[in-house]
């Protein structure tokens, strides 16, 4: 974790193309980024919440 309490910006890539890639940035007391992959037909989605420590 940066100093003085900064959150980090959150990247994400899926390995299929054909995917989207949705990320809900930490703020906050918040400092849990959420990232959402869901299937290019829209039937499947996973959802990744990412716990930044430090």
């Amino acid at each position: 974790m940066p100093a003085k309490g900064k959150v980090p910006t959150v990247s994400a890539v899926s390995a299929d193309p054909h995917a989207t890639v949705t990320i809900t940035q930490p703020s906050g007391k918040d400092r849990s980024p959420v990232i959402t992959v869901t299937s290019e037909d829209g039937s499947a989605t996973s959802t990744y919440r990412v716990d930044l420590t430090g």
